[in-house]
């Protein structure tokens, strides 16, 4: 991890809504193309309303986990930047976001983080394994302009800034009332890589929370079974030929707690049995 200083502020609830309304102004937009495009010929309204409800946005506004939410935007210009940031502040109610950036070289970045910097409150600047890709190097120097050097961070790769993000984000909602989360843009690059490593990532934390579940089931049968197999190995002791006796009947006891005046060593010389509690 590469930062711009040490400093460290404690600074991300969302709401389904944002989805719709990038599907809303998409589809919005389309059929003014749609209409645009066909001129006088009026628009078969039974083809369009199947259109829209059998077209996806991947990788527009897609939220690929919760606990922290995880949300991955293709915006690769300033203008797709600005309604991206239109839609978190209007329609999502983040403690603090996480930013996780990746830029191609021919793109405005400048332009991209300025229209991010109001609902960004950390941004954490890396590249994607595209030739094209702008350097972390030159990210990092121009983000520091556009949010100073105390909110810019950097990684190597892109899995390690979309693990460092969800790292953070989870921290934070565990001390928090607030929801913190991570937001994955730059280029469409980007969000096709992001969703990969997120999905290997749920794939660890399914195999972890199996772990966990299979290694309860297991103490649970423990607890279950062991009292049993007390009760069977002496309650039936005269069944197997054992002598019962009163333990004062074959020890001396002497309760503890030792100290003082009283001694442990002093009864365990003299050949005592020892029993402390």
């Amino acid at each position: 991890m590469v930062r711009a200083d040490q400093h460290r502020r404690p600074d991300p609830a969302p709401s389904d809504a944002g989805q719709a309304i990038i599907r809303f102004r998409a589809r919005a937009a389309a059929l003014v193309a749609a209409e645009a495009f066909f001129g006088d010929q009026p628009l078969d309204l039974e083809a369009v309303k199947a259109g829209f409800a059998s077209a996806t946005s991947p990788g527009r506004f897609e939220i690929l986990r919760r606990d922290p939410t995880v949300i991955v935007d293709a915006a690769h210009n300033p203008h797709g930047a600005k309604a991206l940031a239109r839609t978190i502040a209007e329609e999502f109610d983040f403690e603090s976001l996480f930013g996780v950036v990746a830029i191609l070289a021919d793109k405005d970045a400048e332009g991209i983080l300025r229209e991010l910097e109001p609902v960004v409150s950390r941004i954490v600047v890396t590249e994607n394994k595209s030739e094209r890709a702008l350097s972390k190097e030159k990210l990092f120097e121009i983000a520091q302009k556009v949010f100073g050097p105390e909110r810019t961070f950097m990684e190597s790769d892109l899995r390690s800034a979309i693990t460092y993000s969800m790292e953070e984000a989870t921290l934070l909602n565990q001390v928090s009332e607030g929801a913190n989360a991570v937001l994955v843009t730059g280029s469409v690059v980007t969000v096709g890589e992001a969703k990969k490593i997120v999905e290997r990532i749920e794939k660890q934390f399914a195999k972890i929370d199996e772990a966990a579940r299979l290694r309860a089931e297991a103490l649970a049968a423990t607890e279950q079974i062991l009292p049993a197999a007390l009760h069977e190995m002496f309650s039936s002791a005269a069944v197997k030929g054992w002598e019962e006796k009163e333990l004062g009947d074959i020890a001396t006891l002497v309760r503890g707690p030792f100290g003082g005046s009283l001694k442990k060593e002093i009864f365990v010389s003299a050949g005592f049995s020892v029993y402390e509690q």
